[in-house]
């Protein structure tokens, strides 16, 4: 973490990780302070060149030493500060929308985060800091007249089990966002314990390629020690370790702890902290991903000890000694029998990377611990992206590890609760009827203003077609028949789920880092003034595609989108690009457009290109880098004109096409090719074997056209292809048409831009006007029109015990002396 925020201070990116430290109110009192060790003088005006002769220098380490030296006198203020934090929490309600804020911020906190590894470890020490709070239950503690433990907000940081945490929970911050985000906001609502399980729970939905339902309660009551915590943490041993702790005194099953440790695929280990460096899954972008990836790869890779038979807390790799993964005893333990430290290899099939093991198989632990080798391959089982079983064991699993030992706690309210966390409200001025065509056309020239600084032009048509698909998969969620199912309708409503593999790729364009995502950073600090989030999504997809038609092209622009906060079915309705039945679901039946439009609108797929990361679908649809920053009628006589054949074999539900060798950059899916061909039956073919196929085996195989199945959207393909190479009229009347219908389904009458601005307010007056590093505010539970008496007397109250607890005289007048002082100085300047 500590690595991170360096690269970040270095590349001037830090403010972005400041979003909570630098916006809200800081306690002005930390235990952990150490007034000693503050720089300059303690009676100077300035802490720079102060004259530090004996007599300061002896004041200087005089004040208040209690503070600085006497553990428990810092002990009782801490305790002292921790009482009033529960007398402010809620003890009757926490908010949906409350866990649905705190998740946004999570999900902004790790967007911020350039780097994949870093953003892994920030996600995978959230959970790992709720799950060592939870793991150190034992039911049969009351027994002996220990404490039980659980989720209870305490955690030894200093303990070795612990290492590294203290780089997430501390009093810092800068460095320490999360804890600065509890301590400011999330404090007056909920206990530590309950913020940290909340924390988790919303990283790893925020992290699941799908949606994973998993309960979220609150009650938790904070420990202000845990002595006997960090002892039962299970050491990575093997699976008596895992036995003792989860089965014997948390009371889970064998299944239970196998799903728990699924988390691993998040994150990774450290060398300074656990001494076990690598990520449990293959590369760092993949330790971002929830998901049951690590099953696969423990059952799948060939993985051998890292080090000699015989070490206790030894690890395994599958590549060298140095490469970035590894597993724990705890991990290869779950599937294969390795009590009996012998050196193997778990899957002589692929390379162990060591000539010694390579032919010695691990046996299965199938005998020994029958229940959890069962679930390592019920959740690994299914093709990569089925994780199902997983998903639906491990919300069991965290209800039972995360609840243990406090009763029946409290479900979150829909209704009737202060809501935290909430970003300000819009501007005011959103609510005139009023968007001036300045204001838009103000917008067309900054984006083009951005679009022409990207050099390269790969990366430019990825600019241009990343927007447009932020766009569409912003409308392509509109359902005509949703009311009649009591789900949200959907539309163009600045609402798209950026964690849900359908939209991957787009959080590298929507991020809270304005230096990554200048897109967001121009409508955060600008735009956000003048239009929803919505319009300006359409607003600019709209016009980069007239700036990108190599001829006048003009389309329709409205305004009066409104804002959705939340889309729970959204990215399920996306099309995926397995063929012309997904397109017909999306855009004929739940949108109610005709196949014309489908076609017309997929015609915007000669912008930009698939990238093999996010869609697995690497190349653009035209045939070189220039063509894709290009909307012109090139996807149409692409099509008809090229080769085309499936890259891999028949029968790939998401397969795709190319004229060229494998790697070649040009590409078709599914979803393209079936507008024109009858590829439904997953047949081998050739578009057209009149051009080189490049595949020996079907260059003389055609593929039936689509014609009979599909008679418009086969004719629509054939009248916008026609005509000469410069002539988009055909396309370009039926993409307004599309355009048009797609971006305002669902909100019935939108208004027209306004051409003379005196008739509008300026909604980017000097006074208002906010630079592109804005960032939102977040509401606190301060109400500005009122403070009462007893609020007064209860912060007498507080000073009182703070003072009290001073034992020592000098310390105890420093301190009352230093508040009127700090009261004193603000005064005084007064002039």
């Amino acid at each position: 973490w500590t690595q991170a925020y360096e690269k970040y201070e270095n590349n001037k990116i830090a403010d972005t990780m400041k979003i909570v430290s630098n916006l809200l109110l800081l306690l002005s009192l930390s235990t952990g302070v150490t007034v000693s060790e503050a720089g300059g003088c303690p009676f100077s005006n300035t802490g720079d060149d102060v004259p530090c002769d004996s007599t300061h220098g002896h004041l200087r380490s005089r004040r208040l030493a209690s503070l600085s030296e006497d553990k428990e006198t810092r002990e009782r203020l801490a305790a002292i500060i921790a009482e009033q934090k529960r007398s402010l929490q809620s003890t009757d309600c926490i908010a949906t929308e409350t866990y649905n804020n705190l998740r946004e911020i999570l999900s902004a906190m790790a967007g911020a985060i350039a780097d994949d590894g870093d953003r892994g470890h920030f996600i995978g020490g959230v959970v790992r800091l709720a799950a060592h709070d939870f793991m150190d239950f034992d039911q049969n503690a009351g027994s002996l007249g220990e404490e039980r433990g659980g989720s209870d907000g305490c955690i030894d940081f200093d303990h070795p089990a612990n290492a590294g945490l203290s780089r997430l929970w501390c009093d810092d911050a800068d460095l320490c966002p999360l804890k600065a985000l509890y301590d400011d906001v999330f404090s007056v609502a909920m206990s530590r314990a309950d913020f940290w399980v909340m924390c988790a729970t919303g990283v790893i939905q925020n992290a699941a390629p799908t949606p994973i339902n998993i309960p979220v309660r609150w009650g938790r009551v904070d420990r202000a020690s845990c002595p006997t915590s960090s002892s039962r943490i299970p050491e990575p041993t093997g699976c008596e370790a895992n036995q003792a702790a989860f089965i014997d005194r948390m009371g889970l099953t064998w299944t239970d702890a196998v799903a728990l440790l699924g988390a691993h695929s998040l994150g990774g280990g450290h060398a300074e902290f656990s001494g076990h460096p690598g990520t449990w899954v293959d590369n760092d972008i993949e330790s971002t991903v929830f998901d049951k990836r690590f099953y696969t790869e423990l059952m799948t890779r060939g993985w051998r000890p890292r080090f000699l038979p015989g070490v206790p807390d030894n690890d395994w790799t599958w590549g060298g000694n140095n490469r970035g993964v590894m597993m724990l005893n705890t991990d290869i333990c779950l599937f294969f029998d390795i009590n009996q430290d012998v050196n193997c290899c778990t899957n002589i099939g692929e390379n162990c990377n060591n000539n010694t093991l390579q032919d010695i198989q691990c046996r299965t632990n199938a005998q020994v611990h029958p229940e959890a080798h069962d679930a390592v391959h019920w959740f690994a089982n299914g093709n990569r992206n089925n994780n199902r079983a997983f998903f639906e064991a491990f919300p069991i699993a965290w209800e039972k590890a995360t609840e243990n030992g406090h009763g029946t706690l409290n479900e979150l309210s829909e209704s009737g609760c202060d809501v935290l966390g909430e970003p300000s409200a819009s501007p005011s001025f959103l609510d005139e009827e009023c968007l001036t065509t300045d204001i838009y056309e103000n917008l067309r020239v900054a984006l083009s203003d951005m679009v022409s600084s990207i050099t390269n032009d790969g990366d430019r048509g990825h600019f241009i077609g990343g927007i447009v698909r932020l766009a569409a998969h912003d409308f392509m969620d509109f359902d005509q028949n949703a009311d009649s199912l009591g789900q949200e309708i959907g539309g163009s409503d600045g609402c798209i789920d950026f964690n849900h593999a359908a939209n991957a790729g787009l959080p590298r364009l929507w991020c809270d880092d304005p230096v990554l995502c200048p897109f967001k950073a121009l409508y955060d600090g600008l735009y956000n003034r003048a239009m929803s989030r919505a319009d300006y999504w359409v607003a600019s997809a709209t016009l980069l595609i007239e700036n990108a038609a190599p001829s006048q092209f003009n389309l329709p622009f409205q305004w009066g989108r409104t804002d959705s906060p939340s889309c729970p079915t959204s990215s399920s309705r996306l099309p995926e690009p397995t063929g012309c039945d997904a397109v017909e679901d999306a855009f004929i039946t739940r949108m109610g457009i005709t196949w014309t439009d489908a076609v017309a609108l997929l015609g915007a797929h000669t912008l930009g290109g698939g990238h093999a990361e996010f869609s697995g679908h690497p190349g653009t649809w035209v045939d070189s880098d220039l063509e894709s920053t290009l909307f012109d009628k090139r996807f149409y006589t692409e099509l008809l004109n090229r080769g085309w054949r499936p890259r891999f074999p028949a029968g790939v539900p998401d397969n795709d096409w190319t004229w060229g060798g494998n790697n070649r950059g040009v590409m078709m899916l599914n979803s393209d090719i079936c507008l024109s061909f009858d590829i439904d039956q997953s047949v081998d073919c050739c578009t057209n074997t009149n051009q080189d196929c490049r595949n020996n085996t079907i260059q003389n195989v055609p593929c039936a056209d689509a014609n009979s199945i599909r008679p418009e959207a086969h004719a629509a393909v054939q009248n916008f292809a026609s005509g000469n190479g410069n002539d988009n009229a055909a396309f370009f009347d039926a993409f307004r048409t599309a355009w048009t219908a797609a971006t305002t389904n669902g909100h019935g009458t939108l208004n027209n831009l306004v051409d003379d601005a005196a008739d509008c307010p300026n909604p980017f007056a000097p006074s208002s006007t906010p630079s592109l590093s804005s960032v939102p505010t977040i509401l606190t539970t301060r109400d500005p029109d009122c403070v009462t008496s007893e609020t007064y007397q209860n912060l007498r109250d507080s000073l009182d015990a703070m003072v009290t607890a001073i034992v020592d005289d000098g310390d105890r007048g420093h301190f009352i002396g230093g508040i009127v002082r700090l009261a004193a100085h603000d005064f005084m300047d007064f002039d």
